[in-house]
């Protein structure tokens, strides 16, 4: 028999086939790799495969080792079945059994990124946006109430705490904590959440800390002083911050008040050099901290200049809009003193 007929089963979806042919044939067929560097691990992660075959094929010794081999993209079995969108049962069988034979390795597993810089984390969030759950749910109001409250979004939190408590401290996540609940997990993971994804899916921290406000009342001012920072970084639709900003402001209204850690800016300014608009929430901002209009920037300009010249968009033109708007907020800040005189 050829020596990738493993790899030529899980790319044919013949899951029992898979599972008979392993137990009777030696470790070198289901090591094959082909041109583009796919183990045959990597072809069943691609197809979504029930748990059974995934645990024929991690029973090989061999391919314990194949769990962390890449593929041409940098991808790892573990990696594709993240963005795959595979059970959680698979996800967790394999870093259980990598937890079993290689113990002091599970931690580089559940955050090896590939070649595009994305982690197994970054994955799941690319999966679940790209997914009709999400994409139907972000236009209104009600209906992200639905998303934030559906199976597929407590699916995602589920696998994100599984992955993030591995790669934070190397051990697999305990039977009793699977369930996700945001009451128990609030503290457990939202720094986690916070750091992993602050830097590569900015709109999934503002997103949990939305859902978050729904079941508890955060009692640490760290969980949300800074979710709006975050949220005014994102480039989504004016309804999605506007609607994320209103809900920030609620939990934490001083929010708006903070200057960040980087550059000691507010939100405002943060908002208006990514592009917002004042009808996409930058109201809301002006209205909690007003004495923000008075306060120039990093680069020394006031935040109607930034209306000005960080416009964004199709037209890539300046917001007369947003520029009247602030000015009619605050005449005075025409009459500041100018920082440099001739």
């Amino acid at each position: 028999m050829a020596t990738f007929e493993s790899f030529n089963l899980a790319a044919s979806f013949y899951w029992a086939k898979l599972i008979d042919h392993i137990s009777h044939e030696e470790e070198s067929d289901v090591v094959f790799v082909d041109q583009w560097g796919n183990t045959c691990l990597h072809q069943a992660s691609f197809n979504k495969p029930p748990l059974n075959a995934i645990e024929a094929l991690l029973s090989k010794p061999k391919l314990i080792r194949v769990c962390f081999q890449r593929a041409r993209d940098g991808s790892t079995p573990f990696l594709v079945a993240c963005g795959c969108m595979s059970s959680y049962d698979v996800l967790y069988a394999m870093l259980r059994k990598v937890k079993q034979e290689c113990p002091e390795d599970l931690k580089l597993l559940a955050d090896l990124k590939d070649c595009r810089g994305n982690s197994p984390f970054r994955e799941l969030w690319i999966a679940f946006t790209k997914s009709t759950t999400f994409k139907l749910y972000t236009n209104r109001k009600e209906d992200l109430d639905v998303c934030l409250n559906s199976f597929a979004f407590r699916d995602f939190l589920k696998k994100a705490k599984l992955v993030l408590y591995a790669a934070f401290t190397g051990e697999v996540l305990p039977e009793d904590l699977h369930e996700f609940c945001f009451v128990t997990d609030r503290i457990n993971t939202a720094h986690a959440f916070g750091w992993v994804s602050c830097t590569t899916s900015p709109e999934f921290y503002v997103l949990y800390f939305a859902a978050l406000s729904k079941y508890v009342q955060p009692q640490h001012e760290i969980e949300v002083s800074y979710s709006l920072h975050v949220a005014a970084t994102t480039n989504w639709n004016s309804f999605m911050f506007s609607y994320f900003a209103e809900g920030l402001l609620k939990l934490y209204p001083e929010a708006s008040c903070l200057p960040s850690h980087a550059s000691c800016e507010y939100p405002l300014h943060i908002a208006l050099k990514s592009g917002k608009r004042y009808s996409s929430g930058l109201s809301k901002l002006i209205e909690s901290n007003p004495s923000a209009l008075r306060t120039r920037d990093s680069t020394m300009f006031f935040p109607f200049m930034l209306a000005a010249i960080n416009a964004r968009g199709e037209n890539e033109c300046s917001d007369l809009t947003t520029v009247f708007e602030i000015l009619r907020k605050d005449p005075a800040v025409c009459s500041a003193q100018p920082m440099f005189q001739t």
